[in-house]
């Protein structure tokens, strides 16, 4: 109440940090929004799908940075949060296409997002194909980039999710090339390449999107999204045996995410398979000082752990011996 009586007069809205999708206690998400409105009769409240008052006409606003609204949820509230903000979209964009023979291109967007979300609750596929349809025609007609970058970017993410990865780079491309400089278009071709199976381009992918300067309005919070990269990096390093490397990568990961169960679990794998790879070519130092004669049989008796172990294998093989097991040679 102090800082809203010390708004000037000609101030009809307060901006405030809004942060949502909380995940182990942290926001998923987070934005500026209009949460206090001057009640006087300039903005009127139209019943739209994101519970925002409109103003006819352009008015000034003030932003608070020590006022944060932290919007909570419950997974079925979320669900059916997304159903009523779907029929509300549905409802509108049929009166204008009666009205003016088409729909308005931010009507269609509200409508593609909520489909969207559901989607992303119910993981199925007509529901994501749904999704897409909406952000393709939407794309035919919007006109504000900000709209256009974020509706390329969730037809990427319909397309993911439909295991259509090549039309999904498409569209993530599509975003780039309207903002180069958001970092969530380069982050999510990392994601797409890693899928292929593409270290290389993923790789690099990652390393621009924690280089880039910004997040579009729509965005996962800045700490989430370079705490994702620098885990997509990490897991890369893991499979070219630079454990080193993933090690300190996710210690930077933890840095940034604090006590997040997903980077806690990779940072101890990555010490787990350092370890048991100083294990395993400690065993086979051992195993190359014996006399040739007693090779095979310290080898037998190695715990089948370890005979398992791909670099034991190849030491295995690279002395012709018989699996103990078959017989035969792997």
């Amino acid at each position: 109440r102090g800082f809203l009586s010390d708004v000037p007069a000609h101030r009809k809205f307060v901006l405030c940090t809004y942060s949502c999708s909380f995940m182990n206690g942290k926001p998923d998400g987070k934005r500026v929004k209009e949460r206090f409105i001057k009640n006087d009769g300039s903005h009127v409240w139209k019943g739209k799908v994101h519970e925002t008052c409109v103003s006819e006409f352009q008015t000034g606003g003030v932003k608070c940075d020590d006022i944060v609204w932290n919007h909570r949820t419950t997974e079925g509230r979320s669900v059916e949060s997304y159903k009523r903000n779907m029929d509300i979209a549905e409802k509108e964009v049929s009166e204008q296409i009666t009205k003016d023979g088409k729909p308005d291109p931010r009507s269609l967007f509200n409508l593609g997002m909520a489909y969207c979300g559901l989607a992303q609750r119910t993981g199925k596929q007509e529901d994501w194909e749904r999704a897409l349809s909406v952000f393709a025609r939407f794309v035919e007609i919007g006109e504000w980039d900000e709209h256009l970058f974020s509706a390329w970017k969730f037809m990427g993410i319909c397309y993911s999710q439909i295991n259509r990865l090549d039309l999904a780079l498409n569209a993530y491309f599509q975003c780039l090339r309207l903002k180069p400089q958001y970092s969530d278009a380069h982050a999510a071709l990392a994601r797409t390449y890693d899928g292929l199976g593409d270290d290389e381009k993923a790789e690099a992918w990652y390393r621009t999107a924690l280089l880039a300067t910004e997040e579009n309005a729509y965005s996962d919070e800045v700490t989430t999204r370079k705490v994702s990269c620098l885990v997509g990096i990490g897991m890369i390093a893991i499979r070219k045996s630079k454990f080193e490397d993933a090690i300190k990568i996710f210690e930077q990961a933890k840095e940034l995410s604090g006590d997040d169960a997903m980077v806690n679990n990779v940072l101890k794998e990555a010490y787990r398979i350092k370890e048991d790879l100083e294990t395993s070519r400690g065993i086979i130092k051992q195993l190359d000082a014996l006399a040739d004669d007693k090779k095979e049989v310290a080898y037998d008796a190695l715990d089948p752990k370890w005979k398992g172990y791909p670099e034991v294998c190849a030491w295995r093989h690279k002395h012709a011996f018989k699996k103990e097991s078959s017989g035969k040679d792997l």
